[in-house]
């Protein structure tokens, strides 16, 4: 849910990204390097309150820029509480999760945006709202601004549904929370989320509403490994789903983990699908 594009002037990456940022963009093209995320500061706590932060990031987990979304949080026994930001934060959201009781809670950032297309030359590119002087000559750039978009092109919108999430456990997990809602783009982990570890590995299904998605590509991502990325190359997954949405996951090392997915997948100058989903989930691994 909520990449971003990435470009070779720092200006120019500034102008897009804080652009992107506030009209609300989760996701719109194939070669991305800024991911939204959530983490709590802890996943195991024992107080009162626990304080989370999401945001976009690029070297995972530090962020660059709030996450603006709808925020929940469901607690053990299921009960469901919004949650509202605390005011203040320029590069991050932050939020604090009250922990009334033991147990494992689910931590939910949801938000629904749409991108325009158009069509040209046969190949489909996004569009977005720049003033020519300021964007890079179009031969540089995988997208259009809105001045290049012909009254005769063929035009769409394609809307993507993305969430974030995380859980975190106070003094004991349990399971409640952990059951697929059966909408949109799921991941049902065989493992406690707050008790991955590094010799288990992660074994879980990909899920579209309630049912196994095949061929469903993953990404995982390690907090302070190197960041590589080739904003002219497709987005090639980590790993992939099978007939049964099954994905077998070896953790190497231990750390915090970023696990995300689109589907279904767009490739680059194809006719963008209606409905896109993205779903990001973070990992402790002992």
């Amino acid at each position: 849910m909520f990449k971003q594009p990435t470009l070779k002037q720092p200006t120019l990456k500034q102008l897009l990204l804080g652009s992107l940022c506030v009209s609300g963009l989760l996701t719109a093209l194939p070669a991305m390097a800024h991911q939204a995320y959530m983490i709590a500061l802890g996943d195991m706590p024992e107080g009162k309150q626990v304080l989370l932060h999401a945001g976009y990031t690029e070297a995972l987990f530090v962020p660059e820029f709030p996450l603006e979304a709808s925020y929940a949080s469901f607690s053990p026994d299921g009960q469901k509480q919004e949650l509202q930001p605390l005011s203040g934060a320029k590069s991050a959201t932050v939020l604090e999760l009250p922990l009334p009781q033991s147990g494992t809670y689910k931590v939910l950032a949801t938000k629904q945006s749409k991108t325009d297309y158009a069509q040209q030359n046969g190949q489909w590119k996004a569009v977005y709202d720049m003033a020519a002087d300021k964007a890079p000559a179009a031969s540089e750039r995988p997208y259009l601004i809105r001045s290049e978009v012909k009254a005769n092109d063929k035009q769409l919108v394609s809307t993507l549904h993305g969430q974030v999430l995380t859980y975190v456990s106070k003094e004991k997990t349990s399971t409640a929370v952990l059951a697929p809602t059966g909408e949109g783009l799921e991941f049902k982990l065989s493992q406690h989320p707050n008790q991955l570890s590094q010799q288990q590995g992660l074994t879980l299904h990909v899920l579209f509403n309630g049912k196994p998605a095949a061929g469903v590509g993953l990404h995982l991502e390690r907090a302070g490994a190197p960041h590589a990325h080739d904003e002219n190359a497709e987005d090639q997954p980590d790993f992939v789903s099978g007939q049964d949405g099954r994905v077998t996951i070896p953790l190497s090392q231990s750390g915090q983990y970023l696990l995300h997915a689109t589907y279904p997948d767009q490739k680059t100058g194809a006719q963008p699908v209606s409905d896109r989903y993205h779903s990001a989930l973070s990992l402790s691994v002992k």
